[in-house]
């Protein structure tokens, strides 16, 4: 992310990029189990949390429901409960 307002993928910006989220199975294949259950364990709470960034624009912009927002904070309530101690930062 470049400034306030432009957003590259690959160089690209987000909006003409033809980006997607890729993983190389060969690669991923040569990790341990251990290794492969903590990747996608990262990755799911990094989508979780700017999910619930997402979500918190989405009320504060008015094109959320309140119950829309409630459940969101109901199941990470609940997600939090199950992982605590786990920390993962997005850079």
């Amino acid at each position: 992310m470049l400034g306030n307002h432009e957003l590259l993928i690959n160089g690209e910006n987000w909006q003409a990029s033809r980006s997607k989220a890729l993983v190389n199975e060969e690669v991923a294949s040569k990790l341990t189990l251990e290794q492969q259950w903590a990747l996608l364990t990262m990755m799911q709470q990094a989508v979780m949390r700017l999910n619930w960034v997402y979500q918190q624009t989405r009320k504060k912009s008015g094109d959320a429901l309140p119950s829309d927002a409630e459940r969101m904070e109901r199941m990470l309530k609940a997600r939090a409960e199950k992982t605590q101690g786990s920390k993962v930062i997005v850079v």
